[in-house]
Order: C-alpha cells, then structure tokens, then sequence
C-alpha cells in the first residue's frame, strides 16, 4: 500500500509501526534518485523508523522532514544537493532551513543517515565491511570509515562492537541538541580515560 503523509503522520506511523518502510515522494528531485530509493535490494526498513521513534521520544519537535529525508537518503551516500533536490527545495534554503531549525548542516545530517544504515547492515544483516561499504554506496570499507569516523566517534566496525544502538542514538541527539561535546567529555571522564 501505498500513501503520502506529511511529516506528523510518518513520525506518527513509525512510532506505532517501526518496521514500516518510508520513502520520500520526489517533488522535483531527479527519477533515478527516487528510483534508488525505492528499489533498495536491502530486505526490511532499515534504521529509520527505530532512530525517528528514539529522537522524537527525547526531542519530538526535532524530527522533522529534514530529518526524516537524511536517515532515508541516508541508505546510499548522497549529496547535499541531491538532498535538496529530493525535498523539492533549493540547496541554498536547505542550508538556510536547518540552521534556522539548529539542526546540524545537511551534509553532517546525511553523515548520520549513512552512519545508521551502515551500523545497522553491520549489526543486523552481518554483512562484511566491505559488503556494508558497497551496499552503501561507498568505494571501499577505507572511505566508508572515513566518512563515517567523524560522526561516530570511531570506526564503524568497532562501533558496533563496543557501542549498543541507544549510544549512537543519544549521541545523534546530543548533535541535534549542540551538546556533542558535553556527551564525549562525560563519558570521557567517566571512563577513566585521558584526553591528550
């Protein structure tokens, strides 16, 4: 079935439903990036609903459709320009609308789409770095942890390994809400570990 919510209604839906598969309707963006979308070979919804649930439970009036739009676009590497083009606006007023929303800069939103994806293919699917790479979009596992290494405050691999999804997550969420640099210096502090 298919229907068109605004962003209320999907926010709605994923917290009643997260395993629901959303898309984003392409006002103006191009038809192959709306085709990528939508004929993912991945085998279920991804991260999307479970991460729009977990921030709009903390923060309900930050889940918007910038937000929404970058953990689906999220699911392969893709641009600013190609995320502006998907929300049928302008690059410029994209850059405009999540400063005036504090959202962090669109390009550092789809970081984060593509972050959740690839820890969700690592965790739940068991693919490979290598395979997660490619899935997503990326030219090998090297720049996949370079691109994502900013975000995650680690490799991707490894967080997966010493990081439990509600850790990303908050994480996400001290990003949207500008306190990063508090979280990392707490759990720093409360690690016993040094900071050169």
């Amino acid at each position: 079935m298919i229907l068109e919510l605004d962003t209320a209604a999907a926010v709605s839906l994923v917290t009643h439903f997260p395993t629901v598969r959303l898309v984003p309707f392409c006002h103006t963006g191009p038809v192959s990036l709306c085709n990528s979308l939508t004929s993912s070979i991945d085998p279920d919804s991804g991260p999307v609903g479970g991460v729009a649930v977990a921030v709009h439970a903390m923060l309900p009036h930050l889940v918007d459709r910038h937000l929404l739009f970058a953990l689906l676009l999220g699911r392969r590497r893709s641009s600013a320009m190609a995320f502006a083009r998907s929300m049928g606006i302008a690059t410029r007023t994209l850059q405009h609308t999540t400063h005036e929303a504090h959202l962090p800069r669109p390009h550092r939103l789809l970081l984060w789409g593509q972050a959740f994806w690839t820890l969700w293919r690592l965790q739940r699917w068991a693919m490979t770095s290598k395979q997660a790479a490619a899935a997503g979009g990326f030219q090998n596992s090297s720049s996949m942890t370079s691109a994502l290494r900013p975000v995650l405050g680690t490799i991707p691999h490894q967080a997966t390994v010493r990081a439990s999804e509600p850790h990303i997550t908050e994480r996400f969420v001290a990003e949207l809400t500008g306190q990063l640099g508090e979280v990392v210096a707490w759990r720093l502090v409360h690690r016993n570990t040094l900071v050169s």
